[in-house]
């Protein structure tokens, strides 16, 4: 199990997933799992906090970013409490990411309905478009 976080960190229940695909008991599992989290090998609040702060950082949505954490298995109250901490961070983040698309795109003319359309493909609340829009 050691051997399976090696190349990335996993959380508790992508760890599991891959000790169930290579044939472990349970209850070998069970006691992996045990051990790695006493010897914080293995840490879901410190893995989603790292994951949040990384994908915000270039621009991700809080949902997609949250809808991705739950996939892999971390608690929703974990995500909900590190995404409430980093809000302000975040927001300034998300706009320099959001102006930097903009700007990407400035040799085409796009309207506002353009802009908000492909933000809220990329899992961006209305509320959050309209203030980037507007700045």
């Amino acid at each position: 199990s050691v051997q399976l976080l090696s190349r990335y960190p996993k959380t508790t229940h992508e760890l599991q997933k891959k000790l169930e695909e290579k044939w472990f008991s349970p209850e070998e599992i069970s006691k992996a799992i045990t051990t790695l989290q006493a010897q914080n090998a293995i840490n879901d609040t410190a893995y989603a906090a790292l994951y949040i702060h990384s994908k915000c950082k270039r621009g991700k949505s809080p949902y997609r970013v949250k809808q991705k954490l739950l996939q892999k298995g971390v608690a929703v109250d974990i995500i909900t409490d590190i995404l409430d901490q980093e809000d302000n961070d975040r927001s300034e983040d998300q706009a320099q990411a959001v102006r930097k698309l903009i700007q990407q795109r400035q040799h085409k003319e796009y309207t506002p309905q353009e802009i908000f359309k492909k933000l809220y493909s990329k899992g961006f609340s209305s509320d959050q478009i309209k203030k980037f829009i507007n700045e």
